[in-house]
């Protein structure tokens, strides 16, 4: 079991999907949008390049994850809304994929950093190391780990696989593409990324209609104020780093979105 993600399925299955996009077909030169489409939705998974390999894959994880990358990067982030907001519906809102940190920039790039370094961590390794004092328990350290882990994995820059009792975080194959690209397109990545996560498309498809204020959404959905009130602290960060890191008419449009 991995956090966030839908069951890991045989590559006959994806080829019976409505989008109908293997890795095989990543590398063979489908159309971007198609690719886009299924990446965006989570029908295309990482994961199948290293936990689910299917002999009959065709594609080594370097062809394909690089493939994709430069599709991300090279597509304009109009487009690639465009692209998702026709093909990616979340039909409700769940609660454990509504991220919740304290510096949206440990789970951006300390952690897929601390993970390029270790095959594999819990969340309380995860918390001690990248934890700068602020954390005085061992559960508060837990728990500061979890949630920046867990802003990681939603960006698909690692992975969380439950074993037993544990959750263990590693390295995903679009986290150590990242590791290797310098600055500025990292960010350009990551604020592609940031659209993967479910309830940033649903606030994005909702500011087409008018002004958004996220803990009204959060509570509709049977959250508590108080938890709503940190998550929407939280949604709000990201928003900011896509103002900061997108063209004029997306932070514009941002500015719609009100915590």
């Amino acid at each position: 079991m991995y956090y966030g993600r839908p069951l890991i399925r045989t590559c006959d299955a994806c080829e019976v999907d409505s989008r109908g996009i293997t890795w095989d077909d990543v590398r063979d030169s489908t159309p971007y949008q198609r690719i886009i489409a299924s990446y965006f939705s989570g029908s295309l998974c990482t994961l199948c390049l290293t936990e689910a390999k299917n002999p009959s894959c065709r594609s080594t994880e370097k062809e394909a994850v690089g493939r994709l990358v430069g599709i991300l990067l090279s597509t304009d982030l109009e487009d690639i809304l465009t692209i998702v907001a026709d093909e990616c519906y979340d039909k409700e809102l769940v609660v454990s994929t509504i991220p919740q940190f304290s510096d949206p920039y440990v789970g951006m790039y300390t952690v897929p950093r601390l993970m390029s370094e270790h095959e594999s961590l819990s969340f309380r390794d995860v918390g001690e190391l990248i934890d700068s004092g602020i954390c005085k328990k061992d559960g508060a350290k837990t728990k500061y780990g979890e949630q920046h882990a867990k802003l990681s994995a939603l960006l698909d820059l690692t992975h969380i696989k439950r074993v037993g009792s544990r959750y263990l975080v590693s390295i995903s194959p679009i986290g150590e593409s990242f590791m290797h690209m310098e600055g500025r397109l990292r960010d350009r990545l990551l604020v592609r990324l940031i659209f993967r996560i479910p309830i940033i498309r649903t606030i994005w498809r909702d500011v087409e209609h008018g002004e958004v204020f996220i803990r009204d959404m959060l509570e509709a959905a049977d959250m508590t104020p108080s938890t709503a009130e940190r998550r929407s602290y939280s949604i709000m960060q990201l928003f900011e780093f896509i103002r900061a890191h997108s063209p004029e008419s997306i932070a514009s449009k941002s500015q719609s979105i009100h915590r």
